[in-house]
């Protein structure tokens, strides 16, 4: 199956939101003479994270004994959990393709895929081998308006 990479950026900020990461794009919509429209490749994409987002969960409460190479690689993130967190959230996968679907059609954020930018959740969408799709999340300025 062919991989792309999907990275998440918040507007103006230095960090990304959603380091590179590989996704797998299964047969059906990267196949010959498939053509996937946008609203397909964003719902595979959420329906992945709310995989990764629970067994992260599940990963985390493990009782971890953070050697020194833990602890810096920790560090990395720019974030340190010291327990205390809720582990049982529940992320229901069809509230959050929902949401992100209703999030582009309110222009939240933005999609480009190879630097082209998608503006309708029914445009069809060409992923090869190593496409890479950006998801921009913008932000409201003061006083709310953009």
């Amino acid at each position: 199956m062919p991989m792309i990479i999907v990275s998440a950026k918040i507007a103006g900020g230095k960090k990304p939101f959603l380091k590179d990461r590989e996704m797998e794009i299964p047969g059906e919509i990267s196949g010959p003479g498939s053509s996937p429209d946008l609203a397909t490749l964003i719902e595979m994409v959420v329906r992945e994270e709310v995989a990764s987002f629970h067994k992260r969960q599940e990963e985390r409460k493990l009782v971890e004994i953070l050697s020194k190479e833990n602890i810096d690689a920790v560090l990395e993130t720019g974030r340190v959990s010291m327990g205390g967190h809720d582990f049982e959230q529940r992320v229901e996968p069809e509230k959050a393709v929902a949401n992100a679907l209703e999030a582009f059609e309110d222009g939240l954020y933005f999609v480009f895929i190879d630097d082209v930018k998608y503006e309708r959740l029914d445009a069809p969408v060409v992923l090869k081998e190593g496409s890479r799709v950006l998801f921009l999340r913008l932000i409201a300025l003061s006083g709310g308006y953009f």
